[in-house]
């Protein structure tokens, strides 16, 4: 079928050749394979075929093997290149071919790829070789005395001949010819022999007879069946009947150029009647009407003689051709211009060839009659003459067509014809009766802005003509004439390139600058677009749209092809090219009848399985343009060269038919020979298409592997494969090769198949790789070695780069100080930006708190000086009053720094005594000193006078600022020393104003340098910050002095202000003015408290820290608070009711709890020594104190802080200010549950010989609602008779330590684990001894106890009754 096919096509190519046509060349797929190919060399001297498929050339510099795709070269090059001509192929692998002009052979070994070296008992014999053929597997020689077959001994590296004479053939032979089974001979008297080898016969055919002058005239002899055909220089072609004896010379009477008197190089058999023939100067194929061929007519048909680009290259250059008949590719072998390939696709594709004044075809349909429209671009419309498709169909210019005009043509779903001009027309035809309508858009009906050239038609399914011409879109209504709405082109887009309607009815235009959806609305239309930005893709010139089977608009561009959706008007998926397209420009799309969308692209066809999205690439050489399906389902196509129509299920499984062969392979992209070595190791130990498995070395794992179906196509195939186990889904290759990159050592399995399989597993083709890990390969000895190397070359490196890397890292610190001083920049201006708004806040808030505090401070003193009211308001009165003047003494210390923000340089310096500028401070603090528990120690005998030169205010406010700070360090309760005095530093005289606090807190540490340092950095840490160091650090180096504060954890605080003596440093600056000094003067309503004159005592023992005896009633209340006011509140709050123990931190309410353990603990979070967290998390976890409810009483907000003091087992959480109420309900309601729960758990699990109602226990125990007891009791219960059981394995079965078991059971029940599983065992053994069936024996070994003493001592101590006993004590009591 495929040769019969092939016949059709070349007598359809005679009816043209024959009229001037197009050449056959542009009917079939042509490829030239060059040097720039790969080809060794472009001078072909000989072509052989094996039986894998692959393709031998001999060519002037030695063998080439081609495989469809990617050339091998085998250069023969002694000390100069050697041209190898006649190749044959015996059957252990071997190729021989004769060396041109050295009368010598040459063997080449396909199975170790490479020439083998050949000996000979008469070594003359191998360097007088004439001519070579092979057959039956034998090789024969022609020398200068006679033809010899050569027996062939094959060793390791060398081939052995023995030449045996055939005797038998008596003439002088000149020239061989291989012809299977019977060897051709040409004597040296114009005689051909015809030597059988099987029988030893010989047949002389004389030339003379034949009209052959000399024997140097034949080029070639065939013998097909009973028929030598004989190519001669001169003499044309002859054949010769073996039967009869007779002979024919073939003539052509109406082309006598073709091969009267022609140089034949060669003739090859197709079939029974049809054979190729080429000249020295072109091809042509030869077809007779019978196999008679020594009278039948025959046709000869010139492929060549018009192709304009082709013939140059044949004229006199073919030097031999080759006929692969399972492919249908003709090869034609050249000298100087390289390898052509003719490729003749059988019965799938057939050729419709055009006459050449049909040019450019735009659209192809066909009616319901079966004929073909063509609508070209200039050249008018052409119809079919015939009703049927085949090979030979011609076309006529349709008679009412413009031959000048442009048309364009839709067929709607009605099967009427629709063809737009470039002069706006419209032409309706009806095939089926033959009738045609003209419609002409009016300017009265029509826009006038879009009426112009008509590029695209299509009638949708509202039956309205959508027209789209050079300058608008109208929507054309062709029963009424006339144009219901339109819309001319705008800036979005100037040209539309196609047409479609989806499934819903909803237009869609491809133009220039991607798809638009297009809507009418009233006259208007409305076009929507970015659709393609919707996926990330570029808007480019839409080629093709076409709706296919399922709904999905397909819409085609030059690089990708986007669906949409038809129903949700979305983009659905998408192909990119060189990913899921092999080829690009697709210009036309067509559904087959099974529902696959085929596409034509610039390279040949794709076929898509709408199903799964699967593709497969047709490659062709041509471009196509449009496609249409006919009427029994075969796709009719045009191309740049004609017409073509194929069935779409035939080719698809014809093309599907096939398995790639790894014909190539590239290790670290070098070319891997058979035998050689790459990086040490021979990948190779035969060609890599019979290889199975690849051993790879660790270095080795860089693959390129070149494959080919060997079905000799035009262009690369698409090549499915995965890399078994790592990859399960398949990967997709276009360039018939596969990159395997830094494989991991391993063992794998590749699976290579083609893009579109029909489900057979023949098709793929498996190679097994290994790769070695890399110490196994090499062994100890070269470890060690490979070690030392990378050791030495690491010094190396080290020592020849250091300065490059010294250089590195400054250059990294340089950049990363720079980025470092950058952020610091912005983080300081940040800093300001806040510093400044907190100031702003602190002053408002300082300056609006003053008058409600005067409203408050003066009705407390009023109070607090009568003595009418009782001792305990008298104590809350003078603690809030305390408390007041403390919050005013920090109003009025925040707004004297906002005061000094706006911090001037200009000083106004005048002498003043430094005892009087303290006493000065001293006295400013009279109110808050003589209501607080602050003890100042400040030596009034002892004033020094010595003059200071200052600004007095800024002095003053700095001193005034640091006593202030001192109150809070020790919250306005403890000691503070204040003195003055003068020293001698680094020989200049100072006055120093000490002020040293007792507080525990720790505060904010300054990174002072002492005595004018210029390296001053702000304070980080924000413990406890010293209000307004910024300002008083100014002015302490503004009078050349300095400001210096340190501080010894538990101890307290120490700041010393440094002021020079004298002025001389004062002097010649501008930023200083000296002035007269002001009076002081003293106000004798603020005299100066000290510790001295205070009677503190009273104060001191309210709020000493010692346990208060109390009768033993009272339940103990531990008060952990370092505020002393909040102890004092806290005592008066609670001592009515409870017995109150007081203590200063966390560390003294840990001891004092243990010692005294009360019933409740209030304890504050934020303290010294210890805070109230660890204080917390340190009760609960002892044995003794776990049972403890403790409430934190705190001013700490955040949810943060709750949750920790939950979670570290604090019974409650109460925020600062509190109500008192509140605190003493909850207070009253913690001890209150927790006795009660004691009481419960006593009641519950303590026996008693008081229960022995059955119903009241059962009543009591569904009490307990606590799981943890229900399930310690559960796991008792289960092992009552466990005598191994103990409290070790309990917590083992509750999953926690034994301590926590015993801490959390003394919680909840206040008994020990021990008392607990005690009082479970011995209230079962109750149970028992009540029901009266069992003994104490018995009783005591169901409740785990192995020893009868220790169970009766145990029952006794719990029910007062021995076992024996009990339930008669229990009826006596009844009794009563």
């Amino acid at each position: 079928m495929m040769i019969k096919s092939l016949i059709l096509t070349l007598l359809c190519s005679f009816c043209l050749t024959t009229t001037h046509a197009q050449s056959y060349f542009r009917q079939c797929g042509v490829q030239l394979l060059t040097k720039q190919d790969g080809l060794s060399n472009n001078t072909l001297t000989g072509i052989h075929q094996d039986k894998a498929g692959f393709l031998w050339l001999g060519t002037d510099v030695g063998l080439s093997r081609y495989d469809g795709v990617h050339f091998h070269n085998y250069n023969l090059i002694e000390k100069e290149p050697r041209s190898l001509t006649h190749l044959y192929e015996t059957s252990d692998n071997l190729l021989w071919s004769r060396i041109t002009n050295l009368n010598q052979i040459a063997c080449f070994d396909k199975m170790r790829g490479k020439y083998l070296p050949l000996t000979s008992p008469a070594p003359e014999v191998l360097q007088d070789i004439l001519d070579i053929c092979v057959l039956q597997d034998r090789l024969y020689a022609l020398t200068s005395n006679a033809i010899v077959e050569l027996n062939i001994e094959r060793n390791t590296d060398e081939i052995r001949l023995t030449a045996q004479p055939l005797t038998d053939i008596k003439a002088k032979v000149v020239k061989l010819y291989n012809n299977e089974d019977i060897l051709c001979a040409l004597t040296a008297d114009n005689q051909i022999l015809l030597y059988d080898i099987a029988d030893k016969s010989c047949e002389y055919i004389n030339g003379n007879d034949l009209g052959i002058a000399q024997a140097d005239d034949i080029e070639k002899i065939h013998l097909y069946n009973n028929n030598v055909w004989i190519c001669g220089q001169t003499q044309g072609i002859i054949c010769y009947n073996t039967d009869t004896k007779t002979s024919r010379k073939l003539n052509d009477n109406s082309q006598p150029s073709l091969i009267q008197n022609s140089d034949i190089r060669d003739i090859i058999q197709i079939d029974e009647i049809t054979f190729i023939i080429a000249t020295w100067t072109s091809l042509a194929a030869i077809r007779f009407e019978t196999d008679n061929y020594l009278q039948s007519p025959f046709r000869i048909i010139e492929l060549t003689r018009y192709d304009s680009y082709y013939d140059p290259i044949l004229k006199n250059r073919i030097t031999g051709i080759h006929f692969d008949k399972p492919n249908n590719v003709l090869w034609v072998g050249t000298f100087g211009r390289g390898l052509l390939k003719l490729n003749f696709k059988g019965n799938e594709i057939n050729r419709i060839p055009l006459n050449n004044e049909i040019r450019n075809v735009e659209s192809i349909e066909q009616d319901a009659n079966g004929c073909i429209w063509l609508a070209t671009e200039k050249n008018g419309i052409y119809k079919s003459t015939e009703k049927s498709v085949s090979p030979y169909l011609r076309f006529s210019l349709w008679e009412k067509s413009n031959p000048g005009n442009h048309y364009c043509l839709h067929k709607d779903k009605n099967g009427e014809l629709w063809f737009g001009d470039d002069q706006g027309s419209i032409l309706r035809v009806n095939p089926t009766t033959g009738a045609t309508v003209t419609y002409q858009p009016k300017p009265e009906t029509a826009d006038s802005d879009v009426t112009a050239s008509i590029l695209k038609l299509y009638l949708n399914s509202q039956n309205h003509l959508w027209i789209a011409t050079e300058k608008g879109v109208m929507i054309y209504n062709h029963q009424t004439h006339e144009c219901i709405a339109s819309q001319p082109y705008a800036k979005e887009f100037k040209e539309v390139t196609a047409m479609c309607e989806d499934g819903d009815g909803t237009m869609w235009l491809g133009t220039e600058k991607g798809i638009r959806r297009a809507d009418r609305e009233g006259k208007r239309i409305k076009f929507t677009g970015g659709y393609e930005k919707e996926k990330g893709l570029t808007p480019g010139k839409v080629l093709a749209l076409y709706l296919n089977n399922y709904n999905q608009l397909f819409i085609s561009y030059s690089d990708k092809i986007i669906q949409i959706d038809g129903k949700e008007k979305t983009v659905s998926s998408t192909m990119i090219l060189q990913k899921e397209l092999s080829n690009g420009h697709i210009s036309c799309m067509i559904d087959d009848k099974n529902g696959n969308t085929w596409l034509g692209t610039n390279a040949g066809f794709i076929t898509v399985n709408n199903k799964n999205n699967a593709s497969y690439t047709y490659a062709l050489p041509e471009s196509y343009y449009d496609v249409c399906r006919l009427n029994d389902g075969k796709l009719l196509w045009a191309n740049s060269t004609g017409l073509l129509y194929f069935e779409p299920r035939a080719l698809k499984e014809s093309s599907s038919n096939r398995r790639f062969r790894i014909s190539d392979i590239d290790i670290n992209y070098n070319k891997v020979e058979i035998g050689a070595e790459i990086n040490g190791q021979v990948i190779l130990d035969r060609p890599a298409h019979l290889a199975e498995h690849l051993s790879l070395d660790y270095h080795n794992n860089n693959l390129i592997l070149y494959l080919s179906d060997l079905k000799y196509g035009t262009s690369p195939n698409t090549v499915k494969y995965r890399l078994l186990p790592t990859e399960k889904e398949w990967k997709t290759s276009y360039d018939d090769q596969i990159k395997l990159s830094d494989i991991t050592p391993g063992k794998y399995m590749l699976e290579i198949r083609p893009s579109y399989p029909l489900d057979k597993d023949e098709q793929i083709t498996r190679l097994s790789i290994s790769v070695d890990r890399y110490w196994a390969a090499s062994g100890w000895a070269a470890a060690v070695y490979i070690l030392t190397i990378i050791f030495v070359s690491l010094l190396t490196w080290m020592y020849f780069n250091r300065k490059l890397q010294r250089r590195q890292t400054y250059k990294a610190k340089e950049i990363k100080l720079k980025e470092k001083l950058e952020e610091e920049t912005e983080i300081r201006k940040e800093e300001e930006k806040n510093h400044q708004l907190r100031d702003q806040i602190r002053y408002m808030l300082a300056q609006e708190l003053r008058t409600p505090l005067s409203l408050i401070t003066a009705p407390l003193k009023e109070m607090i000086a009568h003595t009418g009211f009782p001792e305990s308001f008298l104590q809350k009165a003078r603690m809030a009053y305390r408390n007041s003047i403390s919050l005013q003494d920090i109003c009025n210390q925040l707004l004297n720094i906002h005061q000094q923000e706006n911090y001037s340089p200009q000083l106004n310096v005048a002498p003043y005594p430094a005892s009087a500028i303290a006493d000065t401070v001293v006295r400013a603090s009279y109110e808050l000193l003589n209501v607080s528990p602050i003890n100042l120690h400040y030596d009034k005998d002892n004033k020094i006078n010595t003059e200071i030169w200052i600004d007095r205010k800024k002095i003053i406010f700095t001193l005034s600022n640091i006593l202030s700070n001192a109150y809070r360090h020790i919250s306005y309760s403890g000691s503070i020393r204040f003195t003055v005095n003068t020293s001698t530093i680094n020989g200049k005289d100072f006055c120093l104003f000490t002020i040293e606090d007792d507080g525990k807190e720790m505060i904010e540490e300054s990174s002072v340098i002492f005595l004018g340092s210029d390296n001053y950095n702000p304070p980080s840490n924000r413990l406890h910050p010293e209000l307004g160091i910024e300002i008083m650090k100014k002015t302490a180096l503004a009078h050349h002095g300095d400001i210096q504060i340190t501080q010894e954890k538990n101890k307290g605080t120490l700041v010393v202000l440094y002021i020079p003596l004298g002025k001389q440093h004062l002097e010649n600056n501008e930023n200083v003015c000296f002035i007269e000094p002001e009076t002081l003067v003293e106000d004798s309503d603020k005299a100066m408290i000290t510790a001295e004159d205070k009677k503190q005592q009273k104060i001191a023992s309210s709020i000493i820290a010692n346990p208060i005896d109390s009768p033993e009633t009272k339940l103990k209340l531990l008060v952990v608070e370092d505020h002393a006011d909040i102890r004092l509140y806290l005592k008066v709050l609670f001592s009515s009711t409870y017995n109150i123990i007081m203590a200063e931190n966390g560390e003294e309410g840990v001891r004092m709890a243990r010692k005294e353990i009360p019933d409740l603990i209030i304890t504050d979070i934020m303290m010294p020594v210890m805070n109230g967290f660890e204080c917390c998390r340190i009760l609960k976890e002892d044995l003794k104190t776990c049972h403890i409810p403790i409430i934190l009483l705190t001013a700490l907000t955040d949810d943060a802080d709750i949750v920790k003091g939950i979670e570290l087992g604090a019974d409650d959480y109460i925020l600062k200010p509190f109500n008192p109420e509140i605190l003493r309900t909850k207070v009253k309601r913690l001890i209150k549950s927790r006795v009660e729960l004691k009481q419960i758990y006593t009641k519950l699990l303590m026996p008693s010989v008081t229960d022995s109602s059955p119903q009241e226990e059962n009543a009591e125990t569904v009490t307990i609602e606590d799981p943890f007891i229900t399930q310690i009791l559960n796991i008792v219960n289960e092992n009552l008779q466990n005598q191994e059981f103990n409290v070790k394995k309990l917590a083992e079965m509750l999953n926690m330590s034994q301590p926590t078991l015993y801490r959390k059971v003394k919680q909840l029940t206040n008994f020990t684990i021990i008392e607990l599983v005690r009082g479970v065992r011995l209230k079962r053994s109750a149970e028992l001894l009540r029901s009266r069936k069992h003994n104490v024996q018995e009783v005591a070994e169901m409740v785990g106890y192995n020893d009868i003493p220790t169970f009766r001592k145990h029952f006794v101590d719990f029910y007062g009754t021995t076992p024996s006993t009990f339930n008669n004590k229990e009826e006596a009591e009844d009794k009563k």
